[in-house]
Formats: C-alpha cells, structure tokens, sequence
C-alpha cells in the first residue's frame, strides 16, 4: 500500500518546503509500523510525501495510521500552507 500526503503553500521556496513541511512530515511518518519508504517530491509552493507500506499492511490501517500522524504534526507547518490532503495510492496490478 502506498498513500501519499501533499501539501501546498503558495509562493514558497523549495527549501522553504523542504524544512518547514516535508522534514515535518517525513519524520511524523518514518515511524508508523509498516513503512518500508518515505519520499519526499518538493516544487515551488507543493510537497508530496510518498509512503510506502510492507505489502501485508492493510491499506485502509496505512491511510488512518498516516492521517493520525499528520493531524498531530499539522500545527508545526507554516500558518500559509493549506490543509494536507492524505490519499491513498490505488495500485492496479494482477
């Protein structure tokens, strides 16, 4: 399973992005049980944080463990950054 966290903050730096919300992030989430992999893609005003789960975790679990531990970080982020939005990534395989 993999879910993915974005956050957008308009007119922000890459760097700004970098240590104001992804490192933020990223270190809410290493820790969950079943992460295999955490990265970050950062642009101008957006972070999206990719989390990948070991394949035996239930994605609906991975979706609500990342969600709970992003609501608990979510007043460290920069007053201007939107709300992030966890989505869970829906794989179409055999």
């Amino acid at each position: 399973p993999t879910v993915t966290v974005t956050v957008t903050q308009p007119g922000a730096a890459p760097s700004e992005m970098e240590v104001q919300v992804a490192q933020v992030i990223e270190n809410a989430v290493a820790s969950l049980e079943g992460v295999d992999d955490v990265s970050t893609s950062i642009s101008e005003g957006s972070s999206v944080t990719t989390i990948e789960f070991s394949l035996d975790t239930d994605p609906e679990t991975a979706t609500n463990d990342i969600r709970n531990a992003v609501s608990s970080v979510q007043s460290s982020l920069p007053a201007a950054a939107t709300a992030p939005v966890v989505s869970k990534v829906n794989a179409t395989g055999n």
